[in-house]
């Protein structure tokens, strides 16, 4: 059942438009109509147009679980269509406008998979029609959509309609002062696509050899010659990407040479190269499921010694966004080593996130820890909003069950900040007659 509680417009079960992505779109672009002021969308009118289009979605993704993937990608179309020329005259700051077409655009792609043969026909000439449209130019969405439209391509009238299209948009970018790489190297990247799709060996190879140089082209080979098991030659050009980043100290791509080197490293049992790629991508990353690939290669024994190497080779800054240490301390069950940086670390997002797991073992730390970090959390606060949120937490404080610590602070605040009402009002709403 489709059903949309805004107020603009209702879809039931019970009656349904006969042409129901035109009604899509008229409820779309009157959520947007509603937000507009003086021919512009603002910043929170955006975030407010953007809330039908994310009741769609939700419906769309029920849709395609229902396997009623015509019916799904009819509403995957009309976000597009709306809210491409949409935000052009909006302020989509907080990207909830971008965020409802790219989820669309997601949807179309998953969709497209499901649908039959003539769907798939009929689809492609969609994407290609609706992507040469002026609203598309100089927006991702517009190579989004020929990505799709790449991957429907099975013989030789569409490759060369997506073809033209392609070189044409090269062509326009050519004409522009300041040519972006980025949509040339995609118009390469959809070619090669294709190329494989149809399994034009000759001309993908010939392709792949004339273009290697581009990222794009080197992961299609480097994928080519994984799928073909020639690791050999997959390492030679993944190890090749990573000296070109280098060279152009282009750091943050050696990421994905790094993680073909880990895939074939697996394929190969390699273990000194898992460990080797693994460890590289922890430390540039920070993400624990390299740390835990790590983790399976070394005998229980060794590990302990091993993850505080690990920890220490951590750059500060990924150490500090992502909480390395407290993840590795969790992981680990080493609760005493996250006592200790809970402490270096003190903050209420600190105390919150690890909160479970120390209060468990160390609750008596725990409230002491509480109590310094919201005396000098509510002496910095200056509005409501705030003092609302501090003293919440003493909620959380309380579990630890230290009746005299909780007293003390709310004493401290009591005695420290009388003539704060707004603070003395939010306190009292939490504690109550408690103390």
């Amino acid at each position: 059942m489709l059903s949309i509680s805004i107020t603009h417009k209702k879809f039931n079960s019970m009656e349904k438009p006969a042409n129901l992505k035109s009604e899509y779109r008229k409820f779309i672009r009157a959520c947007v109509n509603d937000q507009k002021r003086n021919g512009f969308v603002g910043y929170w009118g955006s975030m407010k147009a953007s809330r039908g289009a994310e009741e769609l979605l939700d419906n769309a993704e029920s849709l395609a679980g229902e396997r009623k993937y015509l019916e799904a990608i009819e509403i995957y179309q009309a976000i597009i269509e709306t809210f491409v020329p949409a935000i052009q005259y909006a302020d989509d700051s907080n990207g909830t406008i971008g965020d409802a077409i790219n989820n669309a655009v997601e949807g179309l792609k998953k969709c497209s998979v499901f649908t039959t043969e003539e769907e798939k026909d009929n689809l492609f000439k969609y994407l290609v029609r609706e992507a040469d449209k002026k609203q598309y130019h100089d927006w991702d969405w517009e190579m989004d959509l020929l990505n799709i439209a790449a991957e429907l391509t099975d013989d030789e009238i569409k490759t060369r309609i997506l073809f033209d299209q392609l070189d044409r948009i090269g062509a326009r970018e050519n004409e522009e002062t300041h040519p972006s790489e980025y949509t040339h190297e995609t118009i390469l990247k959809l070619k090669g696509i294709v190329l494989k799709k149809r399994s034009m060996i000759p001309e993908f190879k010939t392709f792949l050899r004339e273009h290697i140089n581009y990222s794009a082209i080197r992961e299609l080979a480097i994928r080519d010659a994984i799928d073909n098991n020639q690791l050999e030659e997959a390492k030679v050009l993944a190890n090749a990407g990573i000296n070109i980043a280098e060279q152009k100290m282009q750091h943050g791509c050696k990421a994905t040479w790094h993680k073909f080197l880990l895939e074939i490293a697996k394929k190969e049992s390699n273990i000194e190269d898992i460990k080797k790629h693994s460890k590289v991508l922890f430390i540039d990353s920070g993400e624990m499921e390299y740390y835990e690939e790590i983790r399976r290669q070394y005998p229980v024994s060794e590990w302990p010694e091993k993850a505080l190497e690990l920890m220490k080779e951590m750059p500060e800054r990924i150490s500090v966004i992502q909480d390395i240490p407290g993840k590795i301390y969790v992981r680990e069950e080493n609760w005493d080593g996250l006592l200790s940086f809970a402490k270096q670390r003190a903050s209420i997002y600190f105390l919150n996130r690890y909160h479970e797991h120390i209060i468990k073992h160390f609750p008596k730390e725990l409230s002491v820890l509480y109590n310094q970090v919201l005396r000098k959390e509510i002496a910095a606060a200056h509005d409501r909003s705030g003092y609302r949120h501090f003293c919440r937490i003493i909620l959380d404080m309380e579990e630890c069950g230290v009746k005299e610590d909780v007293k003390d602070l709310i004493e401290w605040i009591r005695r420290t900040y009388p003539i704060r009402i707004a603070l003395q009002d939010e306190l009292r709403k939490v504690i109550k007659n408690r103390y």
